[in-house]
């Protein structure tokens, strides 16, 4: 199935605000807001964001263009799965603040920092290459030596 428009996916994110508790909205005084646009960071797609903002008060985005991005051609039930599942995950980031937590946050964290700290170590390619370099220029050291004796 080709993505879905803009205008089923707000109709989807409507659908399952809708489903939710009213006390989870508690605070949440922005709403939720659709963004058009995609938000890459650092090599992520940001599907939505909880945000706390002193002015404009909390509120939570999804990045519909993100979703393209990520889902594109993805089956209709599957993007409802992905935009609940997103809408769940921000909401637990705005539950967990008005709690004083940030479990989620942290472990977000983590992640991050695991996959990055992945990315930076030498694939198996990599090592195997050096290794080889080393290894060769070891055996030509000793022929060296084994040649001047």
């Amino acid at each position: 199935m080709a993505r879905i428009s803009l205008d089923a996916f707000e109709k989807i994110m409507q659908e399952t605000i809708a489903t939710l508790p009213e006390s989870f909205d508690h605070n949440l005084i922005g709403g939720y807001h659709v963004e058009k646009d995609e938000k890459f960071e650092e090599d992520y797609y940001i599907m939505g964001e909880y945000i706390e903002e002193p002015y404009l008060g909390s509120f939570i985005v999804l990045y519909y263009g993100s979703f393209v991005a990520v889902l594109n051609d993805a089956s209709y039930d599957e993007w409802v799965k992905e935009i609940r599942n997103t809408i769940w995950h921000e909401l637990q980031h705005h539950l967990e603040s008005l709690a004083g937590r940030e479990e989620l946050a942290r472990q977000e964290e983590q992640e991050y920092l695991h996959n990055k700290q992945k990315k930076s170590l030498p694939g198996p390619t990599e090592v195997n290459h050096k290794t080889n370099i080393l290894i060769a220029l070891v055996v030509f050291i000793l022929l060296l030596i084994i040649f001047l004796l």
